[in-house]
């Protein structure tokens, strides 16, 4: 089935911070007395391109018009490419609840903003950790890289699957996966999966529910 537009679910991770976007940078927020935080609405469409075997999922935000990507260097930088401004909008989810080829994982964003060119790097904050990596966000449409024949590995992630809980590695980046940080508004990461699971470590688990 050809879908005509991105399907739209949230995420949480383990410790049900949700996702949401806040000044240009995607953050993890806790949860507050008496508010109900739904989170970003995450644009999400398979890599058809790539073994559907291995769950490959591409990730948006702002319906689709900014992408998740983890660069093209020795190691994963996380980025969102932007699109042109109105190349893609909240029509463009579909309510479809088919299932998709499940999804891949997360980074922190920092920096400079330059809506002219390539990158918007989305806020790295200090944390104590050499496995923990920053992300960014960089310009390109959600629908056009989901109806192109090239792989696009930069901005695919492979879900995993564990229990009630998805991991989400990067493609191009094998054994790097999305994460976020304990504190609460702190910026999305990537790390590199370790067999550190403290309580003070990077969470990788993530809840990834379809919207209402």
């Amino acid at each position: 089935m050809v879908l005509s537009g991105a399907l739209c679910f949230r995420l949480k991770d383990a410790r049900l911070k949700v996702l949401y976007l806040h000044d240009n940078q995607l953050q993890a927020r806790g949860l507050q007395a008496g508010k109900v935080i739904k989170g970003e609405e995450i644009s999400v469409v398979p890599n058809r391109s790539l073994d559907a075997k291995l769950s490959p999922v591409i990730l948006g935000v702002q319906g689709g018009s900014q992408c998740l990507s983890c660069g093209t260097g020795q190691e994963p930088t996380l980025k969102l490419e932007v699109g042109p401004v109105g190349a893609a909008s909240s029509r463009g989810f579909t309510k479809s609840k088919m299932l998709i080829p499940r999804l891949p994982g997360l980074l922190s964003l920092q920096g400079s903003v330059n809506y002219g060119s390539a990158s918007l790097c989305l806020g790295a904050s200090s944390y104590p950790s050499p496995t923990c990596r920053a992300l960014c966000l960089q310009p390109v449409n959600i629908m056009e890289l989901y109806h192109s024949a090239e792989e696009s590995k930069r901005f695919t992630f492979y879900r995993r699957d564990t229990g009630l809980t998805s991991s989400f590695e990067l493609a191009a980046y094998p054994g790097w996966f999305f994460c976020t940080v304990p504190e609460v508004d702190q910026p999305f990461r990537v790390t590199q999966l370790l067999k550190d699971t403290s309580w003070d470590g990077p969470i990788t688990d993530f809840y990834f529910q379809q919207c209402d």
